[in-house]
């Protein structure tokens, strides 16, 4: 059976959060956070478990939230901006017809995340956008459709709605 969640993947910056809650809302859907879940079932930031674990751990944590979340109907599900760079996610991204890729040009996204105290540190835009190229490909082989984020969060929201 097909579920009728909502995936909004991107990379940091591109709106996931945003976009999602006034998606949900406008449907009448839950919103989830996989980032938020994730923090609240460790208890602790996902700074902290990448500090403590590493990487490779709180991507094992990530594809079992994402395999959990995929179980739910709906939601609409925003994925943490790396949830593309495992292979195993990709089956369940792929076996969903509602996979939406928020993509924005890296320097929008970087002056997007730049202030904020809250989102993982990348020193400098050429490091920014050398993440940004190397998911690109994943993100654009896991969606089903690619969103311009660089707009209104509501302009975003419509175009997801007439695409669903």
């Amino acid at each position: 059976m097909r579920r009728n969640n909502i995936f909004l993947i991107g990379m940091m910056g591109s709106g996931k959060s945003t976009i999602g809650r006034l998606l949900a809302d406008e449907l009448g859907y839950e919103f989830v956070d996989m980032d938020s879940i994730i923090e609240e079932q460790e208890g602790r930031l996902i700074a902290e478990i990448f500090a403590h674990e590493g990487e490779e751990h709180f991507r094992r944590i990530e594809s079992h939230v994402l395999a959990e979340l995929f179980e739910k109907e709906n939601c609409v599900i925003a994925c943490g901006g790396g949830v593309v760079q495992q292979a195993r996610n990709h089956m369940f991204l792929r076996g969903s017809r509602n996979v939406f890729y928020l993509d924005a040009k890296p320097q929008i996204l970087y002056d997007r995340i730049s202030g904020d105290e809250s989102r993982p540190k990348l020193s400098t835009f050429e490091e920014f956008e050398k993440l940004y190229l190397e998911r690109r490909k994943n993100y654009l082989r896991c969606s089903r459709r690619i969103i311009r984020a660089d707009r209104n969060p509501i302009e975003v929201v419509h175009d997801i709605m007439r695409h669903l």
